[in-house]
């Protein structure tokens, strides 16, 4: 074997395989006992499995199981995804589970949406939702949850003119992905943030879903903590967020939004040390950048000015 040492697989991959092991797997019942594995992979985005790629083996509980396991991946299109493998006992119950990320490229495979002429939305909730306009603002309010198939639909130049049939089957495979159970009950509890976004981040030109403080917001919840500053004449106005954990289990991670403009009213994401968003390290330079501090590519950071705390606040939040 050879081993397949990135996170991206581009279309020119077919096969996705895994080595890994499970160590004293004998103590989870009696010796010599069945136990099984599981794997799967899910979206990364929403955590919804796949369908398709699923597998299961039984093996005879020992102090070390090698488990050699994978999937064809041609018809696997492209998004953000991972691969779970769950450890379980001969009752079914998770003893222990892993997830390993991987990026997958392959634009011969059509985005997912493509059977969506097959749904019946008919006597579903989305039946109700006959006004075009907004049901496509209520689309596009979807991008900050959205996976990559999902964003390349509202992004398509084509998303003006799809009929109301298609809008509707969209959105119910949206939620239905995501709940089975009660689609309408994760669409109102999304809807009662959404409406709130708009409400406390929009500005003259955007819609606040559409502003960087809306999209964390809708995409990672209310930050567990909030440093703010507006009046320093040092400082652009600032918002420092920071979340405990994040969906993906990254922890401890910030968001720096400043207004470089107040004739918009817009805060813009400045920095993050979170996975994929924007990364500046010299992000505190910026902001007391409207104080005159000269732009010396040689420094990444400047004392606070007399009164400000921007970077305890960041480093040490409250």
């Amino acid at each position: 074997m050879v081993p397949y040492v990135l996170l991206y697989f581009p279309q020119g991959v077919k096969e996705l395989k895994f080595y890994t092991e499970v160590y004293n797997a004998c103590k989870i019942g009696t010796p010599g006992d069945k136990f099984i594995i599981r794997y799967y992979l899910e979206n990364a985005d929403n955590k919804t499995r796949i369908n398709g790629f699923n597998s299961v083996l039984v093996q005879q509980a020992d102090t070390v199981n090698p488990i050699l396991g994978g999937f064809n991946i041609e018809d696997l299109g492209t998004g953000n995804y991972n691969l779970c493998i769950d450890v379980l006992d001969k009752n079914n119950t998770l003893k222990t589970s892993r997830k390993f990320y991987f990026l997958r490229h392959n634009p011969h495979v059509e985005a997912t949406i493509h059977n969506l002429a097959t749904i019946d939305v008919a006597s579903t909730f989305v039946a109700r939702m006959n006004n075009k306009d907004s049901l496509m603002d209520d689309i596009r309010g979807l991008w900050p949850r959205a996976n990559i198939s999902e964003r390349d639909f509202i992004e398509s130049d084509g998303f003006k003119k799809t009929d109301i049939t298609l809008l509707k089957q969209f959105f119910y495979n949206f939620w239905s992905g995501r709940n089975p159970a009660d689609p309408e009950g994760e669409w109102k509890q999304y809807e009662y943030l959404l409406l709130a976004v708009n409400k406390r981040y929009g500005t003259p030109t955007l819609k606040g879903y559409q502003t960087d403080r809306g999209r964390i917001y809708l995409k990672h919840g209310p930050p567990n903590h909030m440093d703010k500053e507006a009046l320093n004449p040092a400082y652009y106005p600032y918002e420092i967020w920071e979340y405990y954990k994040l969906e993906d289990g990254e922890v401890d991670k910030k968001f720096v939004f400043y207004m470089p403009n107040s004739a918009t009213n817009e805060y813009v994401l400045l920095h993050s040390d979170a996975n994929n968003e924007v990364h500046e390290r010299r992000w505190q330079i910026i902001l007391n950048k409207r104080n005159g501090t000269p732009y010396d590519l040689d420094i990444n950071s400047v004392d606070d000015p007399f009164g400000e705390n921007a970077i305890n606040e960041f480093n040490n939040p409250r």
